[in-house]
């Protein structure tokens, strides 16, 4: 799959979350679900990183990702607007993949 090169403005686009300076586009599905498509946010790196551990953690029952996104609540604290931000955008991502799936098995039902 070919996937385009950021933009310089992506690039200088301030975080969604933490409003960092630099950012990279992060999809909400994942592109690894859904394929490449234009549903973005901007994230800076930690907070990229911090995203795919929410949802791993939350929606993929992957064990690594629990115990990091684990001590990031425990350092960070439940009501920090970055973790519920975060867990928004994981969230987000899992309501889209889903409804694309259901759509897709409706789609082999016809």
């Amino acid at each position: 799959m070919n996937r385009r090169p950021p933009t310089l403005k992506e690039r200088l686009t301030p975080c969604e979350v933490c409003g960092h300076p630099l950012s990279q586009r992060h999809h909400v599905p994942h592109v690894s679900e859904v394929g490449e498509h234009e549903y973005t946010v901007q994230l800076c790196a930690n907070c990229h990183e911090l995203c795919h551990l929410a949802f791993n953690a939350h929606f993929r029952d992957g064990k690594r990702a629990a115990r990091v996104w684990g001590e990031v609540l425990l350092k960070l604290g439940l009501q920090n607007e970055r973790v519920l931000a975060i867990y928004r955008l994981a969230e987000r991502a899992h309501e889209i993949e889903t409804l694309i799936s259901q759509a897709a098995m409706e789609g082999l039902d016809d």
